[in-house]
């Protein structure tokens, strides 16, 4: 398959943009390996910093054969990832397994199948053992009710997933490009994030039914205003 130049340029921004969040996971994962307090669990996170240096690496290398520049890292890349760093204890768990790698996960499911680019099914499976961690952690050493629930805590972890919900119109016609709705695509990550922390007993400040509802509404009045002809659907719905 030959991709016209503007699609090479769509894949690359893209690829680009997860090679910065992989490049940031790989330093938030050997971070982590301190901070959790069983062998299994240090493991697992050796496991994965291994993981996001080789996606990491190999993504440096696909990008290259396009032949098109390759485009710094947004200033929502940019907030997303450094809210992850500086995030404290299992609050740093939550940004990096559930928010950055549920992010992740639903990039590589897309791109896979994309001639060329096939190699990020493998990438696929790593994300999927990454983000199961904070359920296999937590069965060991459960969250606490202040953990799960102090009003602080809920107010940062929405704050952590808002530079996400940015990304979606930044990428908006760099996924078009190459087929893909930025605004479904981003209601499915939003979904992800939501399943996994009421998974793990992360909560937010409003219920995520309420939440999932309210962005939806977001989502639709955002195309309304940008885009001719468009009829209300549910972008966050099952």
């Amino acid at each position: 398959h030959e991709y016209t130049q503007r699609e090479k340029e769509a894949i690359v921004a893209v690829l680009a943009g997860i090679g910065h969040g992989e490049a940031y996971a790989w330093l938030v994962s050997s971070d982590l390996i301190g901070r959790v307090k069983s062998t299994g669990a240090r493991a697992a996170l050796t496991m994965q910093v291994l993981e996001e240096a080789k996606h990491f690496l190999v993504l440096r290398e696909l990008v290259r054969p396009f032949e098109v520049p390759i485009p710094r890292q947004s200033a929502w890349e940019y907030l997303l990832m450094e809210g992850v760093m500086k995030a404290e204890g299992v609050e740093k768990l939550f940004g990096m397994n559930i928010d950055v790698e549920g992010i992740a996960l639903s990039f590589f499911q897309t791109l896979q199948d994309l001639p060329g680019l096939e190699v990020l099914r493998l990438f696929h499976l790593d994300e999927a053992r990454h983000a199961a961690l904070p359920s296999n952690y937590f069965k060991e050493f459960p969250l606490s009710w202040a953990q799960r629930n102090h009003p602080v805590r809920r107010a940062r972890r929405l704050k952590m997933i808002l530079p996400a919900l940015a990304l979606i119109p930044h990428v908006e016609e760099d996924l078009a490009e190459i087929g893909v709705d930025a605004f479904e695509f981003g209601g499915a990550i939003i979904r992800r994030i939501a399943v996994l922390s009421e998974r793990n007993g992360f909560a937010f400040p409003l219920p995520y039914d309420v939440l999932l509802r309210m962005l939806d509404e977001g989502f639709h009045l955002y195309c309304r205003a940008t885009r001719r002809g468009h009829r209300r659907r549910a972008f966050l719905s099952k």
